[in-house]
């Protein structure tokens, strides 16, 4: 996992834990704000109109909204085993 990563994963950690309302509108902030820097750190600009997938693959690095979801469930398995263990 990427340095970029890593820090948009903690920046959304805390944006979930303060508002648990409104995922949707989370997501897409958090996308928007992941390719501003995506984009700063290849240098380029909007106006040049380069596929956010180029990008990515440019710097070897996933869709956050995928790592996210990936994220949730790991944590979702964690909380169904902890259940079980208990009940």
């Amino acid at each position: 996992m990427g340095m970029l990563e890593v820090i948009v994963l903690a920046m959304m950690e805390c944006m979930v834990q303060i508002q648990c309302m409104g995922t949707q509108e989370n997501e897409v902030a958090l996308q928007r704000a992941e390719m501003r820097m995506v984009r700063w750190m290849c240098n380029v600009k909007v106006k040049e109109r380069v596929p956010s997938k180029e990008l990515r693959e440019r710097l070897g690095i996933d869709d956050i909204i995928l790592i996210l979801q990936q994220n949730r469930l790991r944590w979702y398995g964690h909380v169904l085993r902890k259940k079980t263990l208990i009940g």
